[in-house]
């Protein structure tokens, strides 16, 4: 069981977080490795151009690898590779990697890839890293997808889907210790997959089974909406004890579009004009958590263009602080 000991600020409005949408092909939907033993799942679907893997490359922070000649590509299957379809050693950090495919030029190619060992953790035994859908934007028409853990892994069977469930439990106090009876907790709009729970009158509550990756969970008092970010593990639970602070702020809505982008990207931040605060910025790291840039947000902007000119391809992850209060963390891919 995971146990986790927080304090939870109380907000009024709702969370609205995206993951990245679904690129065009070569998807790697799912990756498993035990010691020097790995095996990675693609998945065409239909848009990739071209027949075979021939001048591609697999990537890591370890290693830079052609495939082997006249590996054909079938559309709309899973495919499998393993060491046996590389030219070269393939080396990669089991703590935690970014693996991708590029092209000769070394354009990253497909969804950008697979991470673990920042926000998802790295796979235990008898797991893998793969892919989910966690939401469809009906204005762009595109799926947006999320990394879990599957367990056991899936290699070559259901792609772009996770089996695995977890729980999530716990107890809600408000700051004097007293239990707080009657408070639903849900998920997000934007990944309606279960059903809501309610804390009893000794402020319990339980939820699941639940998609193996990490959520941001809103629970509503009344007119108020707070949230609390926790990875949900397979065959596991996660336990939490949250003390409900009754002062009252506000969750920004935010988002950057293109995603995955080259150069620039363009983020699109609401803050209610209603909401006084001194000071907002936007911050962005790489995956070893090297902060990469600092943009404050001039109040009234609901957006902020980014230029990444000066910056390697790769996965970052930023996040919006108000106030020294930061809010949920999200995924960009440059290519």
């Amino acid at each position: 069981m995971k146990k986790i000991i927080l304090t939870i600020v109380v907000i009024i409005s709702g969370l609205i977080v995206k993951s990245n949408p679904l690129p065009p092909s070569p998807i790697i939907s799912e990756f498993y490795f035990n010691g020097n033993f790995f095996q990675i799942e693609f998945y065409f679907d239909g848009s990739f151009p071209y027949a075979s893997f021939d001048n591609l490359y697999l990537v890591s922070s370890l290693s830079t690898v052609a495939f082997v000649d006249g590996i054909s590509i079938i559309q709309n299957e899973p495919i499998v590779i393993d060491q046996n379809d590389l030219v070269d050693s393939f080396d990669f950090n089991p703590q935690g990697d970014h693996i991708y495919v590029t092209d000769a030029s070394g354009f990253i190619m497909g969804n950008g890839g697979i991470s673990f060992g920042g926000i998802i953790p790295a796979p235990g035994e008898n797991q893998s890293i793969a892919l989910f859908p966690s939401y469809f934007d009906p204005v762009y028409y595109i799926y947006y997808y999320s990394e879990g853990l599957e367990e056991p892994p899936t290699i070559g069977n259901n792609p772009l889907s996770i089996n695995a469930r977890g729980w999530l439990k716990g107890y809600l106090y408000d700051n004097a210790g007293t239990p707080v009876p009657n408070v639903e907790i849900s998920f997000p709009s934007y990944a309606p997959y279960h059903s809501p729970s309610f804390t009893d009158s000794t402020g319990y509550f339980i939820m699941g089974p639940i998609i193996t990756s990490k959520f941001h969970f809103n629970y509503f008092i009344g007119n108020c909406t707070g949230s609390f970010y926790e990875m949900i593990y397979p065959n596991d639970t996660t336990f939490i004890e949250a003390n409900i602070d009754t002062f009252l702020t506000i969750t920004p809505e935010y988002y950057n579009y293109p995603n995955p982008f080259s150069t620039f990207t363009t983020f699109n931040v609401k803050i209610p004009e209603h909401i006084k605060y001194n000071q907002a910025f936007l911050t962005i790291w790489d995956i070893k958590g090297k902060q990469v840039d600092r943009i404050k947000i001039p109040k009234g902007y609901k957006s902020v263009d980014w230029n990444s000119s000066e910056i390697d391809p790769g996965i970052y992850f930023y996040t919006i602080t108000i106030d020294n209060k930061s809010f949920s963390v999200k995924k960009l891919i440059k290519f």
